[in-house]
């Protein structure tokens, strides 16, 4: 079980979804896609643990509205050299 952070997150409380929208833009999703999708792994686990754990209201909508919006409608991957990005690609590049 992993135990809960001891203190909240003060980060999530200044990120306005503007801010948020601004982030994402930024990030290197067409080459990079494992870092972008790092950067928002640790910002869903922050939020995780500041809902469940310190009553935290960071509104996840705009994350997950966002990534939404941009994947590609056919795939729901986002494209990246030298292969494609989505949840299953970690245990599958293992195998190639």
């Amino acid at each position: 079980m992993v135990p809960a952070l001891k203190y909240k997150n003060q980060y999530l409380e200044k990120i306005s979804p503007v801010d948020l929208v601004v982030n994402e833009e930024k990030l290197d999703w067409n080459l990079s896609a494992w870092g972008a999708g790092a950067w928002n792994d640790g910002l869903g686990t922050a939020a995780y643990h500041d809902l469940k754990y310190h009553q935290g209201k960071f509104d996840l909508s705009t994350l997950f509205g966002w990534l939404n919006l941009n994947c590609c409608p056919a795939t729901g991957v986002w494209e990246s050299e030298p292969k494609p990005i989505n949840g299953f690609s970690l245990s599958m590049v293992s195998t190639v």
